[in-house]
């Protein structure tokens, strides 16, 4: 008599249903995490820094909100899938690993604050024709460490198209910006289409440090922007009492008019402008 060893069959812990739900629920989130990654890293190597999900909700609306609706429920599926695996002592079946691995490995990629991919990007694609906005982005975010790289690549500290000491700024920055002062960035920079300076900047903010630093490090209180606006005003027009004060106080620029107000025409026959 002959005896035939058993044969082994794995068992899967999940219910078919289950199982079902998880893999579809998998190809959504999957296809939005794909598409995101691709956001973040090969279209900011060719073009710079992204408002990542811009392009997904602008041209791919089914892939966006059907990858917005499953990651909730994914997240759930999940969740679920983990309390019951350690009820039943984890014993789940290759393919049900795959599957927990996979969605874990998605939300992870997609928690990943998006400087993150900028380091990663600027390490394997460089700097290229984006470095001033890697700049800016960079500075805006306290990344000190990424500023320092940028510049020691070549990056100039002050780019045509923004100054990065103004992004410091208005980030709050106060490390970067003494950095960005050290290795010579104009402090009254007017590169953006609006003509603020960094102290215009502050101003706005209302972060009266701020324009205390500036002010220390020489920046000029009374240059005025596009639309004639010394610092004061700019703190005045942002409703930023505390810095038009400090502002007030600090410097002796010349009062100039105020802009005409513009006629409605529910006044336009008793409208006069006074100059």
């Amino acid at each position: 008599m002959t005896s035939e060893a058993p044969l082994t069959r794995t068992m899967n812990l999940l219910p078919l249903w289950s199982r079902c739900v998880g893999w579809l629920l998998l190809a959504g989130v999957g296809i939005f995490a794909a598409r995101a990654i691709y956001e973040s890293t090969i279209l900011t190597c060719e073009k710079g820094p992204q408002m990542v999900g811009f392009a997904l909700v602008h041209g791919a609306h089914p892939f966006f909100f059907a990858g917005l609706l499953c990651a909730p429920f994914a997240l759930l599926w999940l969740l679920s899938a983990i309390v019951f695996g350690f009820i039943k002592r984890m014993r789940f079946s290759p393919s049900e690993w795959t599957l927990l691995g996979s969605f874990i490995v998605c939300f992870v990629l997609l928690g990943l604050p998006y400087p993150v991919w900028i380091h990663v990007d600027i390490l394997a694609c460089g700097p290229g024709n984006s470095g001033g906005e890697f700049l800016r982005e960079a500075a805006y975010h306290g990344d000190l460490a990424l500023v320092k790289h940028l510049l020691d690549k070549g990056v100039r500290v002050d780019p045509a198209g923004g100054s990065p000491l103004s992004s410091a700024v208005f980030g709050g920055r106060t490390e970067v910006v003494m950095f960005l002062l050290a290795r010579g960035a104009n402090i009254n920079s007017q590169t953006n289409s609006a003509a603020e300076t960094p102290l215009m900047v502050a101003a706005s903010t209302g972060n009266v440090s701020m324009i205390r630093l500036l002010l220390t490090n020489g920046a000029e209180p009374c240059r005025i922007d596009s639309d004639g606006s010394d610092a004061q005003q700019t703190a005045r027009k942002h409703h930023q009492q505390e810095a038009a004060e400090y502002l007030s106080s600090h410097s002796h620029c010349p009062v100039l008019p105020s802009p005409a107000k513009s006629c409605t025409p529910e006044t336009a026959s008793t409208c006069v402008e006074v100059h």
